[in-house]
């Protein structure tokens, strides 16, 4: 657990848990809606639900399992402000041994350190299970990607990912050495 001083207001970071579903779904939804406006189908963007975005956490957290984690950073009046959750790596052709699968802040608390906390808090789990490598991979067109190089991360992989029926290429971020 980890306290962040911003302001005079204390962001709390902490392990997700199930009941976190819907502050998760939220921040999930309304970063994914500012974040890629224009950069994504706007379609899908505008048919991104809180309601379907709850049950894939939902999901998550009945089925998460061996080094799967989820933290969560929380403010005392606004409820959860941003998340990271990742585990063991979903790519059999990269050798890295986490991945980082989702990070957020909500768009009223970026740029407060929220983010960085939390993927210093990724680091310290990985770290801690003996994963010495992780990655994560970010829409190539992001503005996201320069807030990765500021926390360390390496740009090494590019590849096409399909998102809401859309073809982008993605940009693929390193912290630590593949073996």
């Amino acid at each position: 657990m980890v306290t962040l001083n911003w302001g005079g207001k204390m962001v709390l970071v902490r392990e997700g848990k199930p009941g976190d579903a819907f502050g998760i779904a939220k921040v999930h939804v309304d970063s994914w809606q500012y974040a890629y406006r224009g950069l994504v189908k706007e379609e899908f963007l505008n048919n991104l639900s809180y309601k379907k975005t709850v049950q894939s956490w939902e999901k998550f957290f009945a089925q998460k399992k061996g080094d799967a984690f989820i933290f969560v950073a929380s403010d005392s009046e606004k409820g959860l402000v941003g998340f990271i959750s990742g585990g063991v790596s979903r790519d059999q052709e990269f050798s890295y041994e986490g991945e980082i699968y989702a990070i957020y802040v909500a768009p009223d608390w970026q740029g407060k350190g929220i983010g960085k906390r939390l993927l210093e808090q990724a680091k310290r789990y990985f770290k801690a299970k003996g994963k010495g490598s992780f990655y994560l991979w970010t829409l190539a067109s992001s503005r996201s990607r320069r807030f990765y190089e500021a926390c360390g991360g390496e740009w090494r992989h590019q590849k096409v990912g399909f998102i809401g029926g859309g073809e982008y290429e993605l940009a693929g971020y390193v912290w630590g050495s593949n073996k």
